[in-house]
C-alpha cells in the first residue's frame, strides 16, 4: 500500500534559496524600470508569506496534479521552511497562450485588500489539482480604482463529494511565487544577501480581469 501512494508523488527536484518571493503574474508588465508606481507596484499583506502558513510539505505533495498541465515540482526554502514550487501550464483548453507558472500553496493569506473574482463553474473544475476546483481569482489591493491589479493567484476548494481521507485540506490558496533574483550569485560568484525572507508574488491582472471585476463589483452594489 505505502509503496502504491509512493507512485503517486510527483517527482521533484531542488533548488538553494532561502527566499521566495510572490510579485505576481510574470506573463504581465512589472513596476517601471524607473520606480514610478503604477498597477504592478501594487502591494497588499498578502505577500508577506510567513513561513507557517505554506500548506505542510506531505500534505502538498500528496495533492494529485492534472496529467496533462503538470510540469514538475521544484523544492525551496523559505524562512528555514521546506516549500514545494509547483509548476503548471495553462490547459489550451482555457487558453490558447498555455502560459507556465509556478505556485505555493497557502493554508491561508492576509485577506485584506484582496479582490476576489469568481470564476463560471465549467472552468474552476478543470483544475490543476484533482478534487478541487478554482474558484476564486484573488487580486491584490483596490485594483479598479487605479486601472490595474495585481494577479496574486487562486483559491482552491475541495469538490463536494470528494472524501477528505490522507489529510486533504477542505482548501487552500495557490500564490504565483519564484525566488527572489537579488539572493542568486553575482558573476562575481558571490550570493547577494536579500533584503527581506519572502517569496515574490502575484501579476498585473489582465484587462480582461479587471473588465470581470469591475462588472461584478457593479452587480453586487
Amino acid at each position: 500500500m505505502v509503496s502504491s501512494l509512493l507512485l503517486l508523488l510527483p517527482v521533484v527536484a531542488s533548488i538553494d534559496t532561502e527566499v521566495l518571493v510572490a510579485e505576481g503574474n510574470p506573463h504581465q508588465a512589472t513596476c517601471a524600470e524607473d520606480g514610478t508606481s503604477g498597477p504592478a507596484c501594487t502591494s497588499c499583506p498578502a505577500q508577506a508569506l510567513p513561513p507557517d502558513l505554506f500548506l505542510p510539505q506531505p500534505v502538498a505533495l500528496a495533492l494529485e496534479t492534472q496529467a496533462d498541465t503538470f510540469q514538475r515540482v521544484v523544492m525551496a526554502r523559505h524562512g528555514g521552511v521546506p516549500v514545494p514550487i509547483f509548476h503548471f501550464k495553462q490547459p489550451s483548453r482555457l487558453s490558447e497562450a498555455e502560459l507556465p507558472f509556478g505556485i505555493a500553496l497557502m493554508t491561508g493569506v492576509d485577506e485584506r485588500g484582496l479582490a476576489q473574482l469568481a470564476v463560471p463553474q465549467h472552468d474552476a473544475d478543470d483544475s490543476w489539482f484533482e478534487g478541487y476546483s478554482w474558484t476564486h481569482v484573488l487580486l491584490c489591493s483596490s485594483p479598479a480604482e487605479q486601472g490595474g491589479g495585481l494577479h496574486l493567484g487562486w483559491r482552491y476548494v475541495r469538490k463536494p463529494g470528494v472524501p477528505a481521507g490522507l489529510g486533504r485540506p477542505r482548501e487552500f490558496v495557490a500564490l504565483i511565487v519564484r525566488p527572489d533574483k537579488s539572493s542568486e550569485p553575482e558573476a562575481t560568484g558571490r550570493a547577494k544577501l536579500p533584503t527581506a525572507e519572502e517569496l515574490m508574488v502575484g501579476i498585473e491582472a489582465p484587462a480582461w480581469m479587471m473588465a470581470l471585476a469591475m462588472a461584478t463589483r457593479v452587480r453586487s452594489k
